[in-house]
């Protein structure tokens, strides 16, 4: 005959088994042995294991960032009326899950940095140069933001 060795607590009507283990302030384990064992899950070494195994494995996920290729494709920072469909291609890369929310919000934060930089310097050659032609505009932009590019890079 096999036998058993549980510790038993009685609760109203019910008898529920106890872990047989000790804590290690030296108390009894309060938690309920698994199924079919006198240990509870942390006692138990090989229940502990694959619980272990699985929470690692749930917890631990490549991230997903987009290759050199995909970032020059769908980021398009030169001009402003580029940064909607910038932020459309990042948005549907989180959709899918081919990219990470937290690099999606990196890269949205950059779109929106770069309007109010497109923004400003728009405004400081406007006031420096005053009345031009839209081909000068875009050209004296073109070049404003490529030394602030220059000058970013440097810092």
């Amino acid at each position: 005959m096999l036998h058993f060795k549980c510790s038993l607590d009685f609760i109203g009507d019910r008898v529920a088994a106890r872990c047989m283990a000790t804590t290690k302030a030296g108390e009894a384990c309060p938690v309920a042995p698994v199924t079919g064992k006198t240990l509870c899950a942390s006692h138990d070494p090989e229940t502990r294991a694959i619980a272990q195994k699985k929470g690692g494995e749930a917890t631990f996920r490549k991230a997903r960032y987009l290759s050199d290729v995909e970032a020059r494709t769908k980021i398009n920072l030169r001009d402003r009326k580029d940064v909607p469909a910038t932020i459309e291609a990042i948005a549907r890369s989180v959709a899918t899950g081919s990219l990470e929310t937290r690099v999606g919000n990196a890269l949205v934060i950059a779109c929106n940095v770069t309007v109010s930089a497109i923004d400003s310097i728009e405004k400081a050659v406007r006031g420096r140069l005053g009345a031009m032609t839209d081909e000068e505009l875009r050209a004296a932009l073109e070049q404003e933001f490529a030394e602030w590019q220059a000058r970013a890079a440097t810092k």
